[in-house]
């Protein structure tokens, strides 16, 4: 197995304005001679050309191929999913550029009255995760008694400091960059944040900033319970063996009594310690796609 990474090529030339690298939802060309316009999601770049249509990704699809050719511009643009959907249009000028076996996660570059370059930035040697296990919880973090629990009432605001805290058990383990990327895209596409470099320190760090201005309640967890936090989501399994979780962006707050344990089988442990806090949880640990899982079987 050869390993991932993550990369950026850029063709064409300097002239036009630059717009920034955005992760690909929908895609769309205008050509004559040369690429005249590039559409990424809501924006245009360049101007004229003959409408060769556009692509809208499904949920479960990316763009694995890409041809373009080149020289002061783009001249040739062929954009290809792994549903086997295409785009293309231009003229066979200029240098010849394939990226194959690969997905593309965002799309930058220059225009003016025509789309002058491209910026690609893609996880070289791509290979897909698949789903181990769907409609889970997981308990994403935990308080003790007498401390502050902060609570995030905002949809936005919960969705960002779900991230943040799944970034953080993230970095303690290594990941592919194929597992990296498409973490990356999870965490764009449900945050809306600008973040351009695919690293998961980088990722926390711009989350962590996100929710300076945040605006949580704050509770003290009462004496002889715990404090926890519990989302939903999906436990994913990369090709090279390594699980990893995709949230739904839903945060629960609740705080329960240490000697009750039954709240919480049948839940994963991404903090991997709260049965030190909760004893008769040990009882029930064990351990599940690699995780710490609470079983309703007890281990006695």
């Amino acid at each position: 197995m050869m390993a991932s990474s993550i990369k950026t090529v850029s063709w064409g030339g300097n002239d036009g304005e630059i717009f920034e690298k955005r992760l690909i939802k929908k895609i769309s060309l205008h050509t004559s001679t040369c690429v005249n316009q590039i559409g990424i999601n809501k924006d245009k770049h360049g101007s004229g050309g003959v409408d060769r249509g556009e692509i809208i990704l499904a949920p479960d699809e990316h763009i694995n191929k890409v041809n373009i050719r080149s020289s002061v511009g783009i001249d040739f643009a062929e954009f290809t999913t792994n549903k086997a959907r295409t785009i293309s249009g231009g003229a066979p000028e200029g240098s010849n550029h394939i990226l194959e076996n690969m997905r593309v996660i965002a799309i930058g570059g220059r225009s003016s009255l025509r789309l002058d370059k491209l910026d690609i930035m893609y996880i070289d040697k791509y290979e897909e995760s698949t789903i181990e296990e769907r409609n889970v919880e997981f308990i994403l973090s935990y308080t003790l008694p007498f401390k502050n629990i902060y609570m995030f009432e905002k949809t936005r605001e919960q969705v960002a400091e779900i991230y943040r805290k799944m970034t953080k058990i993230m970095l303690e383990r290594q990941y592919s960059a194929s597992i990296e990327g498409e973490y990356y895209e999870k965490v764009i596409a449900s945050t809306k944040l600008e973040v351009k470099d695919v690293k998961l320190e980088t990722v926390k760090n711009e989350l962590e900033k996100d929710l300076i201005t945040g605006s949580p309640t704050v509770r003290i967890v009462p004496k002889d319970h715990v404090g926890i936090e519990v989302i939903s989501g999906t436990i994913m399994k990369g090709a090279d063996g390594n699980f990893w979780v995709s949230p739904i962006d839903s945060l629960s707050y609740s705080a329960i009594q240490i000697n009750d344990a039954g709240s919480i089988l049948n839940h994963y442990d991404l903090t991997g310690t709260l049965h030190t806090q909760i004893p008769s949880l040990a009882l029930h640990k064990t351990t599940k796609n690699n995780y710490i899982y609470y079983s309703e079987q007890n281990n006695e």
